[in-house]
C-alpha cells in the first residue's frame, strides 16, 4: 500500500489517536460493569442472574477494550489497519449484542432486581458506541490515505470548511497550492501538494535534483560508434567513394548539418577517411587523419552538408559522435550514451545529476600534492627535482581509463603499482607537449602515481569501466539563460584559467584588459555573433607570448578606431610614409610572440589603430609555426604584420581590405597565399628587419584598387618570390622595387606600372600577362631579367639589360 508524501504519516497519527480513544471509552464501561457486578453482588438470588449478565457484559467490554488495543496496533501498520479496525469493531459490537442479551435475560428472572443490571447494559452499549465509532473513524482516516488523490478543488480552505465535503477524501485548494484534511473538527492544511522536481541544468553531486532526458541526450550528442556497419571497405577522402578493402569498416550516410560538430578517431592514414555529401548524397570535400595515429579529431562541416561517412581500421576502436551547435555544452565529455536510463527526447523522464557526474569522470586534477617531486616512469620511484609536482598513490582498476596531460620529458611520467605497492610498468609524455594522453592500466592495477611539470596546468581524470566512458573532451560554456539560450554573464579571462576548450556564446563581450592566453587552450565560437569588443582603452585583445598548442576559431574581435576610408591618403600617401608607418597607434586585435603551434581560423579583426594581427619571434622554429587561414582583417592601420622573427608559416584565404596598409612582411621563410589584399590606401610593404629577411613568397593573392601603391619591396638582398597575383591599380605607381636583388616577378595578371631602382639586380620578370608597354621602368639598375611577357599592344620582347 503506498501513501502520497505528507498524506500517510498523518493518517498514521491519526488513527491510532482515534484508537486511543476507543480504547478509553471501553475503560469507562469496564469501570461501569464492575460496578454492576458490587451492586448484583448484594442483591436477591435473583440477581445471581443480573451478576452472572454483568459478568458477561464485563467480559464483552473487556473484549472490547482488547479488540480496540489491536485496532490501535494495527493502524501503526498501515496496510492492515483498516482490517484491523473494522475486525476489533464487529467483535465489540457481538459482545456488546452478548452484553445486551445477558441484561434483558437478567430483567426477565430478577424483575426485582437492583437498577445495577440496568447500569452494566447501558455501560455495554457505551463501550459498542465507542468502538463503533473507532471502527467508523479509522475505516474514514485510512481510506482517505489510501485514496491519496484529491477528491476535488477549492479556491480556498475557507470555502471547502464552508461546504464540508466528504470527510473520508482530501482536497486541494488552488490559493496556495496546499492539500487539505479533516482533523475531526474541521479541514486543515496539509502543506504542499505534489510539490515540483528541482530541475537543474548543470552537472553536481545532488541526488535529489534531476536533469530532463533531453537535456543530457543533448549534452551528451548523438554516438553513432555503432554504425560502421559497411564491412570491409573504405571511404576515399578526395571523393567520397567507398571502395573493398578487408582492413576497414566504414558508416553508411548518417544525418548532419553545417551547424554540427563531428568528433571522431580517424586511420592515420593519407587516402582513407570522411567525405560530406549534400541532399542527393554528391560529394562536397572530405579528410584523412594523415599523421594523427588514434588521436581525435574534430571536423566542422562544410556549406550543404546533408551527410557524413567516416571509414575506420577494424583494429582501431570506434569513436563517433556529432554534436549538434545548439546542444547545451556544459562541461560534459565525451560519453557513450548514460548506462542508467535511455537518453531521448522525453522531457518528463529525468536522470539524476549525480548519475551524470558520475558518468563524466573523477577531477583527479587537485591530487598533485607532493611538491618537488618526480615519478620516473621506468622504476615508479619518486625522486626529488624542484621542477616538478606529483601524486601520491591513487586508487585505480585496470577497467579504468586515466586521462592526463603529461611532461614532455623522457623520465619523468606515470607509473602503475599493484596492491602491494610495486611497480607494474609506467610511460611518459614524451615528445608529447601540452597533448592529452589517454592511459589505460595493465592488469593486476591498484595504484598509479602521476607528475607534472609546475608551470604546466594540471589536469587528470579517471573514467571507471561501469559508465562506458571511452574518451574526453572538455567542452565548458558560461552561464546560459535556458529561456532565450543567450549568456547572462561570460568572462573569458576567468572561463581560460579553469578550462581547456571555452566557448564563446553569442553575443558581445567587453574586454577591458589584456587576455593573456596559455598554452593548450581552444577558444571556440560562431563569427559574427561571438564578438570581442575591446574596451577602455584595452591595447591588445589577445597576447600569446612564448606559448605553444594554441587553437582560436569563429570569433570576431573588435577595436575602437575607426572605419577606415581607402582613399584617404591623410596618413599615407607615398611609399615613404608606409615604410615609416606614419600615423600608426598602439592597439592589437591578437598579439603573437615567440610561440608555436598556433592555429587561428575564420576570425574576423577590425577596428584597431596598429595592428589587427601581429606576430614576432619565432625564433627560427622549422616546424609547427603559425598558421592563420579564412579570416577577414579590416579596418585596422595595419591589417596583418609579420615581424621580426616570425619565420616558417602559413597565411591563407585571408582577406585584408579597407587598411591603412594591408600586409607588412619584414622576417624571412613565410608564406602568405591565396588571399585578397585589395582596397587598402597601400597594398603591401616587404622590407627587412632583423637578421633574416626575404626569401619568402607572395603567391596566386589578388592586390587590386588599392589607393597608393601595391607592392613595394625595399632593401631585400635574399631574395623573394612574388608568384601568380593579379595585380591591377593604381596604373600608374603599381609595383615599386628599392635596392633589391633575387626578386621574382611571374605568372603574374599584371596592369600599371613597375619601377626598379637600384639595387644588386638578378631580378627576373617574366611570363606575365597585360604588362603594359614600356612599363618597367629602370632607375640606375642592371641585370632585370625582362622576358616572355605579353604587352596589351600584342608585343613581346624577350629580355632586356641581359
Amino acid at each position: 500500500m503506498t501513501l502520497i508524501a505528507g498524506v500517510g504519516d498523518f493518517g498514521l497519527t491519526e488513527l491510532k489517536d482515534e484508537a486511543i480513544a476507543a480504547k478509553n471509552a471501553a475503560q469507562t464501561a469496564e469501570a461501569g460493569a464492575v460496578t454492576a457486578k458490587n451492586s448484583a453482588e448484594t442483591a436477591s438470588s435473583a440477581a445471581v442472574t443480573a451478576k452472572i449478565a454483568a459478568q458477561t457484559a464485563e467480559t464483552g467490554a473487556v473484549a472490547a477494550m482488547d479488540f480496540v488495543e489491536v485496532a490501535s496496533t494495527a493502524a501503526v501498520n498501515a496496510s492492515d489497519a483498516a482490517e484491523a479496525a473494522q475486525a476489533s469493531a464487529v467483535s465489540a459490537k457481538i459482545a456488546a449484542q452478548t452484553a445486551e442479551t445477558g441484561a434483558v435475560d437478567a430483567k426477565n428472572s430478577a424483575e426485582t432486581a437492583s437498577s445495577a443490571a440496568v447500569t452494566a447494559k447501558i455501560a455495554a452499549q457505551t463501550a459498542e458506541t465507542g468502538a463503533v465509532a473507532a471502527k467508523t473513524d479509522a475505516q474514514n482516516l485510512v481510506a482517505g490515505a489510501l485514496i491519496g488523490t484529491p477528491k476535488a478543488v477549492y479556491v480556498s480552505l475557507s470555502a471547502l470548511n464552508t461546504a464540508n465535503p466528504d470527510h473520508a477524501f482530501i482536497y486541494v485548494t488552488t490559493d496556495n497550492g496546499h492539500w487539505n484534511y479533516w482533523n475531526g473538527s474541521a479541514f486543515a492544511s496539509g502543506g504542499t501538494y505534489q510539490a515540483p522536481l528541482s530541475v537543474v541544468q548543470e552537472t553536481g553531486t545532488s541526488t535529489s535534483n534531476v536533469m530532463s532526458q533531453k537535456t543530457v541526450s543533448d549534452i551528451i550528442g548523438n554516438n553513432y560508434s555503432s554504425k560502421y556497419t559497411v564491412l570491409n571497405r573504405f571511404i576515399w577522402a578526395s571523393t567520397g567513394v567507398d571502395t573493398g578493402n578487408a582492413d576497414y569498416d566504414s558508416t553508411d550516410f548518417i544525418p548532419c548539418s553545417p551547424n554540427d560538430t563531428v568528433s571522431l578517431r580517424l586511420p592515420d592514414n593519407s587516402v582513407a577517411g570522411y567525405a560530406f555529401y549534400d541532399s542527393g548524397n554528391m560529394y562536397i570535400s572530405g579528410g584523412t587523419g594523415d599523421g594523427l595515429a588514434n588521436a581525435k579529431s574534430y571536423i566542422t562541416p562544410p556549406a550543404g552538408t546533408s551527410f557524413l561517412r567516416v571509414c575506420k581500421l577494424k583494429v582501431d576502436t570506434a569513436f563517433l559522435t556529432i554534436f549538434s551547435i545548439n546542444s547545451l555544452y556544459n562541461q560534459v565529455k565525451e560519453v557513450f550514451p548514460v548506462p542508467v536510463q535511455t537518453t531521448g527526447s522525453n522531457t518528463s523522464d529525468f536522470i539524476s545529476q549525480k548519475v551524470v557526474t558520475d558518468i563524466i569522470g573523477d577531477d583527479l586534477s587537485p591530487k598533485y600534492t607532493s611538491t618537488n617531486f618526480y615519478i620516473r616512469a621506468s622504476s615508479g620511484t619518486r625522486e626529488a627535482n624542484a621542477d616538478y609536482e606529483s601524486t601520491d598513490y591513487l586508487p585505480c582498476t585496470p577497467n579504468d581509463i586515466f586521462i592526463g596531460q603529461l611532461p614532455d620529458n623522457a623520465t619523468a611520467g606515470y607509473a602503475f603499482y599493484d596492491s602491494g605497492n610495486m611497480y607494474i610498468s609506467g610511460g611518459t609524455g614524451d615528445g608529447l607537449a601540452n597533448a592529452k594522453s589517454y592511459i589505460t592500466p595493465p592488469a593486476n592495477t591498484a595504484y598509479i602515481r602521476i607528475c607534472k611539470l609546475k608551470t604546466d596546468p594540471s589536469f587528470l581524470a579517471k573514467y571507471s569501466a561501469k559508465s562506458n566512458v571511452q574518451a574526453l573532451r572538455s567542452i565548458p560554456t558560461p552561464q546560459v539563460d535556458l529561456l532565450n539560450g543567450k549568456a547572462k554573464t561570460f568572462d573569458l579571462a576567468s572561463e581560460l584559467l579553469s578550462k581547456d576548450i571555452v566557448i564563446v556564446p553569442s553575443g558581445t563581450w567587453n574586454i577591458p584588459t589584456t587576455i593573456n592566453i596559455p598554452s593548450g587552450k581552444k577558444i571556440y565560437g560562431v563569427r559574427g555573433k561571438s564578438i570581442l569588443q575591446a574596451s577602455g582603452g584595452n591595447t591588445k585583445v589577445f597576447n600569446i607570448v612564448s606559448k605553444s598548442d594554441i587553437s582560436i576559431s569563429g570569433l570576431t574581435i573588435k577595436g575602437e578606431a575607426s572605419v577606415v576610408d581607402y582613399a584617404d591618403t591623410s596618413k599615407i600617401s607615398n611609399k615613404e610614409q608606409a615604410l615609416a608607418e606614419n600615423g600608426a597607434g598602439t592597439k592589437y586585435g591578437i598579439y603573437i610572440e615567440s610561440s608555436r603551434d598556433i592555429i587561428i581560423d575564420d576570425i574576423e579583426v577590425k577596428n584597431f589603430d596598429y595592428c589587427g594581427i601581429y606576430v614576432k619571434t619565432l625564433a627560427q622554429n622549422y616546424m609547427n609555426g603559425i598558421t592563420i587561414s579564412s579570416g577577414y582583417i579590416n579596418n585596422n592601420y595595419i591589417g596583418l604584420k609579420l615581424a621580426d622573427g616570425s619565420e616558417y608559416s602559413v597565411y591563407s584565404n585571408l582577406h585584408i581590405n579597407t587598411n591603412h596598409i594591408g600586409l607588412v612582411i619584414e622576417s624571412a621563410n613565410n608564406n602568405v597565399q591565396l588571399s585578397s589584399i585589395t582596397r587598402n590606401v597601400f597594398g603591401a610593404v616587404i622590407k627587412p628587419v632583423g637578421y633574416n629577411t626575404g626569401h619568402g613568397s607572395l603567391s596566386n593573392c589578388a592586390l587590386n584598387h588599392n589607393t597608393v601603391m601595391a607592392l613595394y619591396v625595399s632593401s631585400i638582398d635574399s631574395g623573394y618570390i612574388i608568384v601568380g597575383c593579379n595585380i591591377h591599380y593604381p596604373e600608374t605607381n603599381t609595383i615599386y622595387i628599392k635596392n633589391s636583388s633575387g626578386i621574382i616577378i611571374s605568372s603574374m595578371n599584371l596592369y600599371g606600372l613597375a619601377t626598379v631602382e637600384g639595387g644588386g639586380g638578378n631580378m627576373i620578370i617574366s611570363s606575365n600577362f597585360r604588362i603594359l608597354a614600356s612599363s618597367v621602368t629602370l632607375v640606375g639598375t642592371t641585370h632585370l631579367s625582362l622576358k616572355n611577357n605579353i604587352y596589351v599592344d600584342g608585343s613581346s620582347p624577350n629580355s632586356i639589360n641581359n
